[in-house]
């Protein structure tokens, strides 16, 4: 189209998007195309101790990298939404490795943070357990409840219990957690008495 003798050069069209996306296949790979990291022969990982282990290894690279340094006491004692610091979320669901590690990385930002003992106890216990958090939540107490799930002294073997369904984690029908799973593991969940005294043993240690 011309005007005045001048040539109005087109206006390309704004190609469309849909919203929301089409959720990614996590074994396709997709997700590190966004990160453009392109690798057709990249195998997803599958194997649970090894996601375990390569978690673990990405919390040391984040703890120990200098590009984190000045934002790892932020990030240390930010809270989730049951209002947990990195350090309890790891107690909480039983991942003591992690738990070591984020231990240590907390004393060491506690240690730079000042040379006054207690402005160091206190930057610490920010990161562990803050002054605002709940009895109930404290590390020392999740972790004595920890290990006090059913399974560990019934095994597979059906005993007399109360059971309880959790929505949150898939645990209906047929699956179902016990007293103490409920109380520590799946807090602040949809969880909910199922059924009184059946003969059960619990599946959290297994589905969740």
């Amino acid at each position: 189209m011309e005007e005045g003798g001048a040539a109005v050069p087109a206006v390309a069209q704004i190609p469309s998007l849909s919203w929301p996306p089409e959720p990614l296949d996590p074994t396709s790979g997709d997700e590190d195309s966004i990160l453009g990291v392109k690798s057709k022969d990249k195998l997803p990982v599958s194997d649970g101790q090894e996601r375990r282990t390569a978690a673990l290894a990405s919390l040391k690279l984040i703890c120990e990298s200098p590009v984190f340094a000045n934002h790892l006491e932020s990030l240390l004692a930010g809270l989730d939404a049951q209002s947990n610091t990195p350090f309890m979320g790891s107690v909480v669901h039983r991942a003591y490795p992690a738990s070591l590690v984020l231990m240590d990385a907390a004393s060491r930002v506690a240690r730079e943070s000042s040379h006054h003992s207690e402005t160091q106890k206190t930057t610490l216990m920010s990161m562990i357990y803050p002054a605002t958090s709940h009895a109930n939540s404290s590390p020392l107490h999740v972790i004595c409840c920890n290990d006090t799930c059913s399974f560990t002294w019934t095994g597979a073997e059906h005993i007399n219990q109360d059971i309880f369904e959790c929505r949150t984690c898939g645990l209906t029908e047929s699956l179902c957690c016990c007293t103490e799973c409920a109380r520590v593991c799946h807090k602040g969940h949809d969880c909910k008495l199922k059924r009184t005294s059946p003969t059960a043993y619990c599946d959290c240690w297994e589905k969740c």
